[in-house]
């Protein structure tokens, strides 16, 4: 059941309570058993085919999940036929009363329940875990992940037994004590509330990560990109919508420009993300089939990423002088119509080539085997070995989908460097805006200084 443009006057005169899908009508009696008069459902709240109302809405979802009392999540259906009650054989909270005696000979009683069958997961929350049988069904989804980290509270109903999750406590139908919420759990993880706001509902978010130093605030939002491209999208479109709950917090606690993903005032480290190859999904990564956002931002991929942190002793060398993007709709924090990067940086010219194969079994650390050449250098297959350069090319398309054509011309642009190296970020020449350069991967490199002033050049350089 959803709300459409055809059925939106009868559902607001009336929704009969029979018809409702099974998750929906547990929801309600949650509800109404918790004292709450109001409830939300996306698919009943939003018009779901309404491009408009959609982008409306999905602006809003910050406040409406940091403002809720209580977020029900329905971890064990898979649908929203599931229905969130869990019943049957397979309930992990049925216990059975043991008579014994204590050490003081006193007659007492214990209560022992079924091992989960995965004992080196006993210890974590039910909606934590992901052991094939135990796995929630939203856990992977990236929708999911501000829901769950907006919310004062959230109540998992999962298909082993129900579990509480708030600021303060983790609390499950297995365990005999709460756990305390920790640093890694997602309500902590990314923002802090000031004293007093969780026991108050309709406080909203009052502040994000630890504000104390740009560095802390820089290292809690990258950390929410680095786990939200790790989860699953139904839709590739909605990469930067699925996550713009979490960016309407940032910027209202931070008053910091978004930029398709990236922070303004986190430049020019900030473009240093690369896609992550090692990544547990194994999921392969493309560019959008139509333009959704410029190729600096990692919401131009669809695969995931991680931004790492550069040695302490990096010194930034691209200096932004504007940076800007329009957003394509009237969400501010879904995709884009276009986004640019205006700055001054060292240039040089490289070429990318596939290395001679070898018996070695070590995969190449290179990115799908292209090593990075000198332009000026002209060499056969045999002699790549001889002319390439210290670099580790990490491309952000993958397999079918590849940008790199081998013989033609890249740029390397210095982000930063240190003692140990360059961080750089690998461009072309644009194909659709004159004298700009589009992103292609990322490359750390150990260069000596006579090849950046032979072949290196400061220019102005625009992103697209």
């Amino acid at each position: 059941m959803t709300l459409t443009k055809d059925n939106l006057n009868s559902m607001i005169a009336r929704i009969p309570f029979a018809d409702l899908p099974k998750t929906f009508s547990d929801a309600i009696d949650i509800t109404r058993r918790l004292g709450v008069p109001y409830l939300w459902i996306d698919s009943l709240c939003i018009i779901q085919d309404s491009a408009e109302d959609w982008e409306i809405e999905a602006a809003k979802m910050s406040d409406i999940y940091a403002n809720a009392y209580l977020t029900i999540a329905a971890d064990g259906a898979a649908n929203s036929h599931g229905g969130c009650y869990v019943a049957g054989k397979d309930r992990d909270a049925k216990a059975t009363e043991v008579k014994c005696t204590d050490v003081f000979g006193d007659k007492c009683h214990i209560y022992i329940r079924p091992n989960t069958g995965y004992p080196e997961q006993v210890h974590i929350p039910a909606h934590e875990r992901t052991k094939i049988g135990l796995h929630s069904n939203l856990a992977s989804r990236a929708w999911v992940l501000q829901e769950r980290v907006l919310s004062h509270r959230t109540l998992h109903f999962t298909s082993k037994e129900a579990t509480w999750e708030c600021e303060t406590l983790i609390r499950c139908e297995c365990q005999v004590r709460p756990m305390e919420t920790t640093q890694w759990n997602p309500k902590h993880r990314y923002f802090q509330r000031s004293s007093g706001a969780a026991s108050q509902p309709g406080s909203g978010l009052l502040e994000w990560g630890s504000l104390q130093s740009s560095s802390n605030s820089a290292r809690t939002h990258l950390t929410v990109q680095n786990a939200f491209t790790q989860l699953d999208l139904t839709f590739s479109s909605d990469r930067l919508p699925a996550i713009g709950g979490l960016a309407a917090a940032y910027a209202k606690s931070t008053r910091y420009t978004y930029l398709a993903g990236l922070w303004k005032e986190d430049l020019p480290s900030a473009l240093l993300w690369e896609f992550d190859r090692q990544s547990i999904t194994k999921r392969t990564s493309r560019r959008h089939e139509h333009y959704y956002a410029p190729t600096w931002s990692w919401a131009s991929i669809t695969g995931p990423i991680k931004c790492g942190w550069q040695p302490f002793d990096d010194v930034m060398d691209f200096e932004v002088l504007a940076a800007g993007c329009v957003p394509a709709g009237k969400n501010p924090y879904g995709s884009v119509r276009s986004g640019s990067i205006e700055g001054i940086g060292v240039m040089a010219p490289i070429r990318l080539g596939k290395p001679v194969p070898t018996d070695s079994a070590e995969t190449s650390e290179t990115g799908e085997g292209y090593v990075v050449l000198p332009s000026s250098n002209t060499v056969s297959d045999e002699g790549l070995g001889k002319h390439q350069l210290d670099a580790a090319f990490n491309p952000d398309v993958q397999g079918d989908a590849s940008e790199i054509v081998e013989g033609e011309q890249y740029f390397l642009l210095i982000i930063s460097q240190s003692e140990t190296g360059e961080s750089s970020i690998v461009l072309r020449p644009s194909s659709t805006a004159a004298n700009s350069y589009e992103r292609v991967g990322s490359c750390r490199t150990l260069l000596s200084k006579e090849f950046w002033a032979k072949q290196g050049r400061r220019e102005r350089v625009a992103l697209v």
